[in-house]
């Protein structure tokens, strides 16, 4: 009993942190999940399967908070977001990531220090007139990444669209939210081909994880861009401590 309440809780904090930051759900069900007991391949199925429903009940949270605008722009990213997925599954599977794993592990750090940098001493702006094929080329990019290495899709966009070009913090949050729905439910209806979700633990905290995005939308508006930018940059900078340590570990 004490396994499936940390197991609830634990999505409940993935939906709040999700909305609200754009990023950073894997990285707390990952861990959750394995400490309570689920085998390492079915973590990671069931993990994208709760932040499924976590990006659905966030991109529907989005839309009526008016943060996403389906323009033509922003539809093109989608459809970029998946092209470059299907690359990422295809290189996943022709080659090793260690190079490419580095250069993320990297970025991480680098774009984490950024962001809390920026936001609380520097000021500065990184935007460039860039044309909009860049735009969908993110997505693509993106897509990528995530694919290919499991790395949360919102760590890398969010930065991209808010410093290259000019997309406020909350406005490039809104528009990542269906943007990883689309990239997470193709992932998890293969995981459910391949029997790699645990559904007791799933049914237990996909509900918690919705309540997670409510509780979000209650408190949003309330958050300023400020804080929001510097919590990204905590996550970005836990994140690449913990694939890090995960990388030291299995390659000691």
């Amino acid at each position: 009993m004490i396994k499936r309440l940390v197991q609830v809780v634990a999505a409940f904090i993935t939906g709040l942190v999700v909305v609200v930051f754009g990023v950073g759900g894997g990285i707390i069900l990952i861990p959750v999940l394995l400490f309570t007991g689920i085998k390492t391949k079915k973590t990671v199925g069931t993990s994208l399967a709760v932040i499924t429903f976590v990006t659905l009940s966030g991109t529907l949270q989005h839309f009526h908070m008016k943060t996403f605008i389906a323009s033509q722009d922003n539809l093109y990213l989608l459809g970029a977001g998946v092209l470059g997925a299907i690359a990422g599954s295809i290189f996943l599977s022709a080659s090793k990531s260690k190079v490419i794993t580095y250069l993320i592990i990297t970025y991480f750090y680098i774009m984490g220090t950024v962001m809390i940098l920026n936001s609380l001493f520097i000021n500065a702006e990184f935007i460039y007139d860039l044309p909009h094929g860049a735009f969908w080329g993110a997505g693509a990019f993106t897509g990528f990444v995530s694919s290919s290495l499991g790395i949360g899709g919102g760590a890398v966009l969010t930065p991209i669209m808010m410093y290259m070009f000019d997309i406020s913090t909350k406005e490039a949050i809104g528009i990542i939210m269906p943007f990883m729905f689309i990239l997470l439910s193709a992932a998890t209806l293969i995981n459910m081909k391949n029997k790699l979700i645990d559904y007791t633990s799933f049914l237990f905290m996909a509900p918690a994880a919705v309540a997670g995005t409510l509780a979000a939308y209650i408190y949003y508006n309330s958050i300023s861009n400020l804080h929001i930018q510097i919590g990204i940059g905590i996550l970005l900078l836990v994140n690449a401590i913990s694939i890090t340590a995960r990388y030291i570990s299995k390659n000691p």
